[in-house]
């Protein structure tokens, strides 16, 4: 009696041993590379370059001391970061940038306070987001 209701416990667990075939060996990877190629996450519709202005607000016509944090990435790879949120420590610096997937490298640029030279395109694009330490900035684009 105690092996019959082993039996009934194990069998869903250890199931008797089956012939299984060589297709069968062969179906489950020629299945997994069919459904590899698929994604449920479709491509983001942003394939063209982030060019533009981002920050906090609307950043146009304002004067550079009163911009608060603002970040622009031009055409010909060059960029420009202004950010007056410490006013003892306001940081204006121009640079180069690069992108690969989804992530803007800031480079060649020369700074005394430091800034956050790698930013992520955000889900919700067209907002980039960065973090340095523990300060996290999101700046979406304004024009």
């Amino acid at each position: 009696m105690f092996s019959a209701i082993l039996h009934h416990i194990l069998h869903p667990i250890f199931p008797p041993k089956t012939n299984y075939t060589m297709k069968n060996f062969l179906a489950l990877p020629i299945l997994f590379i069919l459904v590899s190629g698929f994604t449920l996450n479709p491509a983001p519709a942003h394939e063209e370059l982030p060019i533009g202005t981002y920050g906090v607000g609307v950043c146009d016509g304002i004067a550079v001391e009163n911009i608060q944090v603002q970040l622009t990435l031009n055409e010909d790879f060059t960029f420009h970061y202004i950010n007056n949120s410490n006013p003892s420590k306001r940081i204006n610096v121009s640079g180069t940038w690069t992108l690969k997937g989804k992530t803007i490298r800031l480079k060649d640029y020369s700074s005394a306070t430091a800034i956050p030279a790698e930013w992520m395109i955000a889900a919700n694009y067209p907002c980039l987001k960065s973090r340095k330490g523990m300060e996290f900035t999101r700046l979406c684009q304004v024009n």
